[in-house]
């Protein structure tokens, strides 16, 4: 806990953004409770309906899919109680992923999001895919079964291109605040010496 309030001193010190304390730590804090709540209800109710289904020594029995539900119960709250506290603005810009077979959650999250007038890109993988009702504007990335996994190959690829995108954007901006990320780093001892070392021989 130290170290990270360390980190975020320097950090907003260096970059010299302004921090929203109350967005950034107190609603989310407020969220994860809400979600640890609807959890423990959950488990507490469906616990004692599904006492006794199944076998105990299975793997699925009834205290196994009560918990199932309530891991389901914990995001959904989570996700509603975030965007019911005003997390999300005019201002913001909400990148909604999502593949085959589709979450229900991002696109509730995304329409949400649209109705607070926020700009909404989705990634995903074809014109057909019910994202792309609630965004802004599409990004589509193909992701094929390959194996008995999806291959996301192509949508990591997309994402690793945006990221690239926006540092080109700011290059100067960027280069500057790396440096001086750098030298934290190296002050508070974040990463090895070994590559340093390497170089020195």
């Amino acid at each position: 806990v130290i170290m990270v309030a360390i980190n975020m001193f320097m950090l907003i010190k260096i970059s010299k953004v302004r921090v929203n304390f109350i967005s950034i730590f107190f609603k989310p804090l407020l969220c994860a409770g809400i979600s640890c709540i609807s959890a423990y209800a959950c488990y507490r109710v469906f616990g004692s309906i599904l006492e006794g289904v199944g076998d105990p020594a299975s793997r699925l029995n009834g205290q196994t899919i009560a918990t199932l539900i309530a891991v389901v119960a914990a995001v959904f709250a989570y996700v509603v109680s975030l965007l019911l506290s005003k997390g999300i603005s005019k201002d913001d810009v909400m990148i909604g992923i999502s593949f085959p077979r589709y979450s229900t959650t991002a696109v509730e999250a995304m329409e949400f999001a649209r109705e607070r007038e926020a700009e909404v890109i989705a990634i995903t993988d074809s014109m057909a895919s019910p994202l792309v009702e609630c965004a802004n504007n599409v990004l589509i990335a193909r992701s094929d079964m390959a194996s008995v996994v999806d291959s996301l190959v192509a949508p990591l690829s997309l994402i690793n291109a945006l990221v690239v995108a926006c540092v080109l954007e700011q290059k100067e901006k960027v280069k500057h605040t790396f440096q001086e990320l750098e030298e934290v780093w190296t002050k508070q001892g974040v990463y090895t010496k070994r590559e340093e070392e390497k170089d020195n021989k």
